[in-house]
């Protein structure tokens, strides 16, 4: 089965819940071994599937799976198509000269320097934040997670400006162009 990255930008895929969005894959990893139909059968589809339920009316409204006249289902968004060794080897060929290209990824390193480089993009970009406890944060969350990053000043500018937009979120009054100092 091949699924989509489209399928993240899917809108009513966003709104599904957690568990609507693993039942779905399931039916649709289901359909794969039933020549891409699915009986008609609740009960019988969360037994396959390991489900306590499943909302079917949910997903045949969103045009997630479609009922056919044989009153069996079938999946509509993702094809269940198995993929061919050739298409497998191919996408793992791209993917293996796609990585030797890349900067080797790296644990969070023990100290971060924040550079007069990274404070004046900073201060570019109106940061109302303190970007020392910020700072720690950041490597604190990425050593706890075993994140890597081959550059860990792209990832720190990205959790900066999240922090920002956080800060806005949580502070509407407080829309200044302060940078907390460092120290």
């Amino acid at each position: 089965m091949k699924l989509h990255a489209s399928l993240l930008q899917d809108y009513e895929f966003s709104l599904l819940t957690d568990a609507e969005k693993y039942q779905l894959i399931g039916l649709w990893l289901l359909a794969t071994q039933l020549n891409n139909k699915l009986p008609d059968n609740e009960k019988w589809l969360c037994n396959k599937i390991q489900a306590t339920r499943i909302n079917l009316s949910k997903f045949k409204e969103l045009g997630f799976v479609v009922q056919h006249a044989s009153n069996a289902l079938a999946d509509c968004k993702q094809s269940a198509d198995v993929e061919t060794e050739a298409e497998t080897e191919a996408e793992a060929e791209a993917e293996e000269k796609k990585a030797s290209r890349k900067k080797p990824e790296t644990t969070a390193p023990e100290t971060f320097e924040i550079t007069k480089k990274l404070t004046d993009w900073s201060r570019e970009k109106s940061h109302s934040i303190n970007l020392l406890l910020e700072t720690e944060k950041f490597l604190n969350w990425h050593r706890s997670k075993g994140s890597k990053y081959s550059c860990w000043e792209s990832a720190w500018r990205n959790w900066m400006l999240k922090a920002e937009t956080f800060y806005k979120k949580d502070n509407p009054a407080q829309n200044g162009n302060k940078l907390k100092e460092l120290v």
